[in-house]
């Protein structure tokens, strides 16, 4: 559980900031930022859900 909260905390926050440089347009930036949020809160809620669960 603690493994799937750092991994999802890192998609949530790391990723934006390490690729941000590689779009040049403002809309892909928040595109991509937008992503990542949703991927990471997948991965958190999985991982609770999964623990709770067994």
């Amino acid at each position: 559980m603690v493994i799937s909260i750092i991994v999802g905390l890192c998609v949530w926050f790391v990723l934006p900031i390490m690729f941000s440089s590689r779009f040049r347009k403002k809309k892909n930036k928040k595109a991509f930022a937008m992503f990542c949020k949703i991927v990471g809160i997948v991965i958190i809620s999985f991982g609770i859900i999964n623990h709770i669960i067994l």
